[in-house]
């Protein structure tokens, strides 16, 4: 059993075993996301409807508590080690409140690993780097507004789907997707909305 275990930024959790020596600490998420679960029939699947276990949220929550099992069978002499299971990654929401909550403040660790599952290499095999690992993700929402006619008279409106169409090969043109040079870089359009079904009708 760890020797703490503490809540901090409302949803997340930290895990302390050991009670002395430098703190290691050992980060990875606990998140959900706004999409419907693509597995239901898997047994470890989101039973909340609308919201599913993606992005390898659940593999890395899961690989933390094999972990903390290992740690609470054979504790590491001298070594303390802290497991953080931090929410809302995906906003970007979770780090900094977990870092400014004074329960972290109070058990700030020495070093910190930030665990990350990579699809594609060896089953069991682990890497390691200094520093960061990925590039940082930035948002942006782009709104364009148009003007909403009879689809029988498309020039009295103003249809915003070319414009919507341009804005995505433009994004596409712009990547750079080789990883050894420097201005790697990666640009998603993630949704695109227009509208609604009124099959008679242009909307904005």
């Amino acid at each position: 059993m760890p020797n703490l275990s503490l809540e901090l930024a409302q949803t997340g959790r930290l895990f302390v075993f050991g009670t002395e020596g430098p703190m290691l600490l050992v980060r990875t998420e606990l998140d959900a996301l706004p999409l419907k679960e693509i597995n239901p029939e898997l047994p470890y699947a989101s039973s909340v409807k609308g919201k599913g276990h993606l992005c390898g949220h659940d593999g890395h929550l899961t690989i933390l508590v094999g972990l903390a099992r290992k740690l609470a069978q054979k504790p590491i002499e001298g070594k303390r080690i802290a497991l953080l299971f931090q929410p809302a990654e995906e906003a970007g929401q979770g780090g900094p409140e977990v870092v400014k909550d004074p329960i972290f403040q109070k058990h700030k660790p020495d070093a910190a690993i930030a665990l990350h599952n990579i699809p594609g290499i060896p089953l069991g095999e682990v890497r390691i780097k200094d520093g960061a690992f990925t590039p940082a993700s930035l948002g942006a929402t782009l709104f364009l507004e148009g003007k909403t006619s009879h689809a029988a008279e498309p020039h009295q409106g103003i249809n915003p789907s070319l414009a919507m169409a341009q804005i995505a090969i433009k994004a596409s043109q712009m990547v750079q997707p080789d990883i050894s040079k420097a201005n790697f870089s990666l640009l998603t359009p993630a949704e695109t909305r227009m509208g609604s079904k009124a099959f008679r009708l242009l909307a904005p």
